[in-house]
């Protein structure tokens, strides 16, 4: 399981594999804006609040890790 920060809107989730029967239209979204899961990078250490609460999104493959500068 990855964390995985939008990239429209920096909201952070917990990025789980998708399998066939588990594709469901609602966990390929981002929970605060709607963007796509495909545009979605690794998330860093700073993008979430420790003891945050974050919602699941279905990944198709393992997403890069953006450095910040």
């Amino acid at each position: 399981m990855t964390n995985v920060t939008c990239l429209s809107c920096g909201w952070v989730h917990m990025g789980i594999a998708i399998l066939p029967a588990d594709s469901t239209y609602n966990y390929m979204r981002c929970f605060r804006c709607g963007g796509s899961y495909m545009n979605f990078r690794a998330a860093l250490e700073d993008d979430c609040p420790i003891g945050s609460t974050i919602q699941p999104i279905l990944l198709a493959e393992e997403l890069p890790v953006i450095l910040k500068d």
